[in-house]
């Protein structure tokens, strides 16, 4: 939806961190982490999210299911494009975000994963519930 990621832009003034060589940001902010991840080979990110989220796909204007869709297939192109330096830790529901950092999925927490990351632990893997 064209008109809310204006919105957002115009409301947080993030229009003056979208990079001019990024045209695909203005269509979908998700594309920042591959653009962030081309240039600084020493960047990592860990991505948390719930396949549902309520906060994110309501603000957007997104139905959850079609959020869930929207999310894997973006996430999928990003982590199949930086597989060493991209990964998820998606788990089942609609919360933004998680306040038992022992959620555990596959038997791994979210505070360890977390932990692997930081630590460039070969366990920091994707985690998708």
């Amino acid at each position: 939806m064209p008109e809310v990621l204006e919105m957002v832009k115009k409301t947080w003034n993030i229009g003056q961190f979208i990079p001019g060589d990024c045209p695909r940001c203005n269509e979908q902010i998700a594309y920042m982490y591959s653009w962030l991840l081309e240039r600084d080979s020493g960047l990592k990110i860990g991505l948390f999210s719930s396949y549902h989220d309520r906060t994110v796909s309501t603000g957007w204007g997104v139905a959850p299911d079609a959020f869930e869709s929207l999310i894997i297939s973006m996430t999928e192109t990003i982590r199949a494009d930086h597989p060493d330096t991209f990964k998820r830790f998606f788990v089942v529901g609609d919360m933004h975000c998680i306040g038992d950092y022992s959620y555990s999925v596959n038997g791994v927490s979210l505070w360890d994963w977390a932990g692997y990351f930081v630590k460039d632990d070969p366990r920091w893997v994707d985690i998708l519930e």
